[in-house]
């Protein structure tokens, strides 16, 4: 069964399930519906359901030789998937087959068997646009990498943002292969770009200056040093009578300094 008499099939019965649902609605309230099933009758042509409309006064009252009432929608959808299954196209099966294949990538974006041969890392190579140099398999330790190339671990943040770019936001070209975890070396995820100074020389800083003021810390702590001060000089007395001094006998006045 082609494509066309399957639409056509599927269209039908769209719009004879569409004259019932407008049947009912016309007479509703007025009219009793009853579906009788004649498929077992002896009568060759009676071999098929009879619509018998009785006008009264109650509710639109719906009986079936069923238990369970129609639906419309279950019977298309089966009458369709019998047809797909007994047509002879390849069947709902096939339909479902190529569907499920064409949720993912096709045979010629997978990545190759691994190369073991020169003639096959020369074809590995030319597949993936590179040179024979360039080119380096991912280790083939069963995981289904297959011929793909090990690329270096370099984040898109290394690439010269002034370039006529293919793919500017990407910062790659048309045709050229991707890293195996591409996705995490885009220019929102990790950046590989190599700092203004390096590694060794900003750790011998940071744990110089932090080594340095833990020393500092525990020379202060074991040799402490205040700034020397005088007395504290109070008014009246240095406060004679405040401190609870006899107000009767007065103390001597103390001269602190001379003018």
């Amino acid at each position: 069964m082609n494509f066309m008499a399957l639409l056509k099939m599927w269209s039908k019965t769209l719009q004879d399930s569409y004259r019932e649902r407008r049947v009912r609605y016309l007479l509703s309230g007025h009219q009793e519906i009853r579906f009788f099933n004649s498929c077992s009758s002896d009568d060759p042509s009676k071999k098929h359901s009879n619509l018998q409309i009785l006008f009264s006064r109650s509710a639109c009252v719906f009986h079936s030789s069923v238990s369970q009432p129609l639906n419309m929608a279950a019977v298309g959808f089966r009458n369709w998937a019998r047809a797909l299954s007994k047509g002879k196209g390849p069947g709902f099966s096939a339909l479902l087959s190529q569907v499920r294949a064409a949720s993912g990538p096709s045979k010629d974006l997978l990545p190759g068997p691994y190369p073991k041969t020169p003639e096959e890392r020369a074809a590995a190579a030319k597949k993936y646009n590179m040179t024979l140099d360039e080119y380096e398999p991912m280790s083939d330790n069963g995981e289904g990498y297959g011929d793909y190339p090990k690329l270096p671990d370099r984040s898109q943040h290394e690439r010269d943002p002034g370039y006529a770019w293919d793919h500017p936001d990407l910062r790659r070209n048309w045709g050229e292969p991707m890293h195996w975890d591409f996705d995490m070396y885009i220019r929102t995820r990790v950046d590989t770009s190599p700092t203004p100074v390096d590694w060794r020389t900003m750790s011998k800083h940071l744990f110089g200056f932090v080594g340095f003021m833990l020393l500092m810390f525990y020379l202060g702590d074991q040799f402490p040093s205040y700034q020397p001060v005088a007395p504290k000089l109070y008014p009246y007395k240095n406060l004679y009578l405040e401190k609870g001094g006899d107000p009767e006998s007065q103390p001597e006045d103390v001269k602190h300094y001379e003018i």
